[in-house]
């Protein structure tokens, strides 16, 4: 017999169907041939410091660097504290039952770094030798599975991206427990957390909150006048930076004293806008979030319960492209997702044979393509979120297969008495993809309905009217989930599932709060803050290099061995700078 494992129930299901396990019981499906169970995430783990006989890390126990790593079964917070979980224990059970009565073990968890980590250590702890196969899947559908059980991988192929997961988890570990422990010795501050990711990403959002809160505000000018044909106006700008109240004034005296206008140069180009890229987790996070205030946590939920449901392809990847083999099976895709009634009416934004191949590179996909519906039917029980977060998902693939924008710029310039004016206005002729779903952000600066104003150069008019303007250079606003999203993306901070869970968890530990859809931080967070923002533990450039570092055990250019002992020194001097706080005054939190 061969035994499956999982990581959903939904995928057990699929996977019996597909294979003809038809009898059910409790936890598993049978046949003669297959045995199927499933796990419900990684129910073995990094095993806790009371493992290694220290519950509590005192100065001179600090840094703990476990030699090796012990695993466990998953704890769980109860009120008596950190217990063993019982549905981890009852799984490990069955599953033991499972590979016990097998002759060999398909690996069937998640196709990516914490699907590898979750099979592994599992099959680890149990201490298991027999042979195994992985069946690596972007799409839930019975034609994905039944694909992949015909090409199923050796597992050998996986032990880079094992190499790189199990390495990132033991350094989190370290990390997590070292700079704590250390935190809590130095300054009483016991009930805080710092990650090696998490308190980074902490560094961003409060380094932005200082700089907007103590931005000075700078005057500025703006002359503009308006020109008229007809019944068409059209709006000039001055060209130039007005420095101060004095120069503005003298500037728009020196305008109305000529009351003149003579046309420069006037010129109209054809532009395009191509059409948006597929969805990566993160972009599609941050459109949810700024369309529809949907978190990054509960996109990433509802994403992956599609995922489940086989509505969507794999939606933990960092692509926003394609390979050309999955562009030839477009085609068929978008007529499936027309033969659905909310999307019947796109068809006519669609050329079959013209397809824009934007998305298209093979160079560009790494583990899993970009974010595309299977094209499968909805079977009515799709929540309000996963409903917004489907039909994104579907009006991004047909835009990102539609034509181009065609628009027209017409660039005027003009002067009055020498100062130069500048006119730019833009049309869309054509609007291709834009025609799909029409949304505020897609629309270009200038862009308008108005009718164009016909000027020719070296005509002279007088003006319509000119005016002189007042405002103030404003800061750089304060993140949001979505902007703050880029930023860790920008950064390099955190894969792309792993970004939502920590902007989760520094709400959850109370070090930032939601002011509408703004991040704001909280008293508890800024003493935080203000104790770590000099140490190594915030560079958010030291966290890119980590994740850089790490990024490269699974490319195979660099070995886990020289990466982990080189981290083992970074966390020493964290913790080094962390017990250095000892000699200062801190407020108890």
């Amino acid at each position: 017999m061969i035994a499956i494992l999982t990581d959903s129930h939904s995928l057990a299901q699929i996977i019996a169907r597909v294979v003809g396990a038809q009898r059910k019981h409790a936890d598993l499906y049978e046949s003669d041939e297959y045995c199927i169970t499933w796990v419900a995430g990684r129910i073995v783990d990094l095993a806790p410091p009371a493992a290694y006989g220290r519950a509590r890390l005192t100065p001179d126990l600090i840094p703990l660097i476990p030699e090796p790593f012990k695993l466990g079964i998953r704890q769980e917070m109860t009120a008596r504290g950190m217990t063993t979980d019982p549905t981890a224990v009852r799984q490990l059970h069955i599953v033991d039952d499972m590979f016990a009565r097998c002759r060999s073990i398909i690996a069937a968890t998640e196709a990516g770094a914490e699907g590898e980590i979750t099979f592994r250590w599992l099959y680890a702890y149990l201490g298991y030798t027999k042979p195994v196969q992985r069946l690596w899947l972007s799409a839930l559908t019975d034609e994905a599975v039944r694909e992949g059980m015909t090409h199923l991988r050796d597992s050998r192929d996986g032990d880079a991206l094992y190499a790189y997961a199990d390495t990132r988890a033991k350094a989190d570990w370290i990390m997590r427990v070292n700079a704590s422990h250390a935190l809590a010795n130095a300054a009483g501050m016991g009930r805080n957390a710092l990650g090696r990711l998490m308190t980074p990403t902490l560094a961003v959002i409060y380094a932005r909150y200082r700089e907007n809160k103590a931005f000075t505000h700078a005057a500025r000018w703006q002359l503009a006048m308006t020109l008229r044909e007809g019944e068409a106006l059209r709006r000039f700008r001055y060209a130039g930076r007005i420095g101060s109240r004095k120069t503005a004034d003298s500037l728009y005296s020196r305008c109305t004293r000529c009351g003149q206008v003579r046309i420069t140069s006037v010129e109209h180009r054809t532009a395009y806008q191509a059409p948006p890229r597929l969805y990566d987790l993160t972009s599609l996070q941050k459109v949810c979030g700024e369309r529809f205030g949907i978190s990054a946590a509960r996109t990433l939920a509802a994403a992956q319960s599609l995922y489940r449901k086989q509505l969507i392809t794999y939606p933990q990847t960092e692509s926003r492209y394609i390979t050309q083999e999955v562009m030839a099976t477009v085609p068929q895709l978008l007529e499936r997702l027309f033969r659905q009634e909310p999307f019947a009416s796109m068809r006519v934004h669609i050329d079959p044979k013209r397809l824009s191949h934007r998305s298209v590179d093979q160079a560009k996909v790494a583990g899993h393509h970009a974010l595309l519906p299977t094209g499968q039917q909805p079977a009515g029980d799709l929540t309000q979120v996963e409903q917004k977060v489907y039909e994104s998902i579907i009006m991004r693939t047909i835009e990102a297969f539609a034509p181009r924008c065609r628009k027209e710029v017409s660039l005027v310039e003009a002067t009055v008495d020498g100062l130069q004016f500048r006119s730019r206005s833009v049309h869309v002729l054509q609007p291709g993809w834009r025609a799909v779903c029409s949304h505020e952000d897609d629309t270009e600066q200038d862009e308008t309905d108005d009718p164009d104003v016909g000027f020719s150069p070296e005509e002279t008019m007088p003006f319509g009217g000119i005016s002189l303007g007042t405002g103030h250079t404003m800061p750089e606003p304060l993140y949001s989930e979505a902007t703050l999203l880029t930023a860790m993306q920008t950064a390099g901070i955190a894969a792309a599932a792993e970004r939502a869970r920590i902007i989760e968890a520094l709400f959850e530990r109370g070090y930032i709060e939601r002011s509408g859809k703004t991040i704001i931080p909280s008293e508890r967070g800024l003493q935080l803050y203000d104790m770590v923002r000099d140490l190594l533990i915030a560079d958010r450039e030291q966290a890119q290099r980590w994740e850089q570092a790490l990024a490269q055990i699974g490319r195979r250019e660099r070995s886990a061995e020289g990466v982990w002992q080189d981290f083992v020194v970074f966390t020493r001097q964290v913790t080094d700078q962390i017990a250095a706080l000892r000699s200062m005054p801190w407020p108890k939190m």
